[in-house]
């Protein structure tokens, strides 16, 4: 069963997702490393609790929880909800950080824009806070092992384009504001070193790079390859990316010189829980 727990020292809490700043690292299971990065921010903060297990670690059950409070639905989330778990109500109430965020008019609605240190780490094709929000994790390939957006300084990226502050990361997470920027910037530098992430980010036509890729695959090994990547490249392993574009990453040329963009967003899951910037 997907779990994650979070123990009380004193009056912080212990991460056991990895080594978080102003948290002790602890070794971490498989499910725990799969928790949604806005859980792992939001389990930062105490509340009145000693211990906190979420079963299964989903942003849905904390939009509804936050729906509950507020008294009010999300708009723009579409299809059925179910009901939270009581306690995750009772133990967001408790909190002082996140309770008025999900109060707040930013709650699970993205900014318009990065940081500008973070908007630097992105390089030359910047995806909008709404389509990372958006993509991460739910549009990334499942895998046994500890994903790609795995990691504390994704959690402060994706967070934000959640529509938390700046600010009320620090507080949740107890370091200083700059310290959250650095944390953000690293978490978009991280996120480019995987290949399925990166060409998602870079929104190109793939089509003109099919001949370059491996020619080792079967023809309709290739063009069902091709059908995914044109889809989503999230949702195709990191390892068949590479392999598609083939010569084209060995020679060294830019992406954008050998395709050109696509018009449009970047693809994001059908059912987006967070909401366009004002």
């Amino acid at each position: 069963m997907w779990g994650m727990r979070l123990m009380r020292s004193g009056r912080r809490m212990i991460c056991t997702t990895g080594n978080c700043p102003g948290a002790q690292k602890s070794n971490s299971t498989v499910p725990e490393r799969k928790i949604d990065p806005l859980w792992h921010i939001v389990l930062h903060e105490s509340g009145d609790r000693s211990s906190i297990e979420v079963h299964p670690p989903r942003r849905l059950a904390l939009l509804r929880a936050a729906e509950e409070i507020r008294q009010e639905t999300f708009w723009h989330v579409r299809g059925s909800r179910g009901r939270p778990a009581p306690w995750i109500r009772d133990w967001l109430e408790s909190t002082e950080v996140t309770i008025e965020w999900i109060k707040s008019s930013r709650a699970f609605r993205a900014p318009a824009e990065w940081p500008e240190d973070v908007e630097a780490a992105w390089g030359h094709a910047v995806p909008e806070p709404w389509e990372v929000a958006n993509a991460i994790p739910e549009c990334c390939y499942r895998q046994a092992s500890t994903p790609f957006w795995y990691g504390h300084d994704i959690s402060t990226l994706v967070s934000y384009a959640c529509g938390m502050s700046v600010f009320e990361l620090s507080k949740i997470v107890g370091v200083a504001e700059s310290h959250i920027i650095h944390h953000m910037a690293s978490g978009a530098r991280n996120l480019l070193k995987n290949a399925s992430f990166d060409l998602w980010r870079r929104h190109i036509d793939v089509g003109a790079l099919a001949a370059l890729g491996e020619s080792s695959r079967g023809l309709i090994s290739k063009i069902r390859l091709y059908a995914r990547i044109c889809h989503n490249p999230l949702e195709v392993k990191a390892r068949d990316v590479e392999s598609f574009l083939g010569s084209a990453l060995s020679s060294g040329a830019p992406l954008g010189a050998l395709a050109r963009g696509r018009p449009g967003r970047r693809p994001v899951h059908r059912r987006a829980m967070i909401c366009e910037p004002r």
